[in-house]
């Protein structure tokens, strides 16, 4: 799968989501580099979301202050997202 048909995925996922009303999640990410961490250790999606007016999706990791753009986020990461999120 391309990074264009992931984000095209996402977004039809997040279509009724903004910054105040993300849908709420719980996936660890990073495992592809995360050499001799602990699974407790690798970061955590916690929430997603797409700006409405302009399609741009973001994702909430815990400890982060800001959100991640799709475009920062791994492909393995993205499918593992979005695997979780169609479920």
């Amino acid at each position: 799968m391309t990074r264009e048909q992931l984000r095209h995925r996402l977004s039809a996922t997040l279509m009724d989501t903004d910054e105040q009303h993300p849908i709420k999640c719980n996936i660890t990410i990073g495992e592809e580099e995360a050499m001799g961490l602990s699974s407790l250790e690798l970061p955590t999606v916690t929430s997603a979301f797409q700006l409405p007016s302009e399609g741009i999706i973001y994702f909430n990791i815990e400890g982060l202050e800001e959100p991640v753009e799709f475009d920062d986020i791994h492909k393995k990461d993205l499918i593992k997202i979005l695997n979780a999120l169609e479920m």
